[in-house]
């Protein structure tokens, strides 16, 4: 299959989504019901993954430290250290 016909079933795809969203619209409340039925049959804990990236591995090894001895710092340090200030924890 080539990039055209690729691009002609994306096109048929998105197409057909927005006529059935056209003609058969969702209520929020459907979409709230729908999210508290899922939130039910998940089971277990709850994680926030994070990470602070810096630029040497004495830096890391610095934060490190530092959260060893105060694991509630993690956002501070975060703020503080990271190299790409466009992510946020």
């Amino acid at each position: 299959m080539d990039r055209i016909d690729l691009n002609k079933q994306s096109i048929l795809a998105n197409a057909f989504i927005q006529d059935y969203l056209k003609n058969s619209p969702v209520s929020d409340d459907i979409l709230k019901a729908e999210y508290e039925k899922l939130k039910g049959q998940m089971a277990g804990s709850e994680y926030k993954a994070r990470h602070i990236l810096v630029e040497k591995e004495a830096d890391a090894k610095d934060i490190i430290a530092k959260l060893r001895k105060n694991p509630k710092s993690f956002e501070s340090l975060a703020k503080e250290k990271i190299k790409r200030p466009g992510i946020q924890s």
